[in-house]
Order: C-alpha cells, then sequence, then structure tokens
C-alpha cells in the first residue's frame, strides 16, 4: 500500500492522524518470508521519522 496515495485519496475525510512508524528489514524479509519460522522479526517498531515512512511528504498538501 502507498501511504502517500491512500492520503492524497482520502484527504478530505481525513480529521486526525496518529503517527506510527516501522522499520522494514528486508535482508530478513527476504530470507525468512513474512512468517519466519524463528523469532527473527523481519520488522520493528521506530520513531516517528526514524523508520520508512518519508513524514514531510506525507502531510505535504498537493493541490490540483
Amino acid at each position: 500500500m502507498d501511504p502517500y496515495q491512500a492520503a492524497r485519496d482520502w484527504v478530505d475525510k481525513i480529521h486526525d492522524v496518529h503517527l506510527k512508524d516501522t522499520e522494514i528489514r528486508a535482508a530478513v524479509l527476504a530470507r525468512v518470508g513474512i512468517n519466519p519460522p524463528s523469532p527473527a522479526s523481519w520488522w520493528r517498531y521506530r520513531i516517528p521519522g526514524q523508520g520508512q515512512i518519508d513524514w514531510p511528504r506525507f502531510f505535504h498538501r498537493v493541490d490540483g
């Protein structure tokens, strides 16, 4: 899912935003998949701005 496009598509319906960010560990994901048999985690929560989401891009309003 593209969070930037989703925000643009629903901008008139969004009244509140709760920030949460996630780091995707691509090397682990490629090796074990989304349901690893061991506790190897392919993602982890991060402080907003330290993960995958570009927050200035997310909040930038594109007119037109």
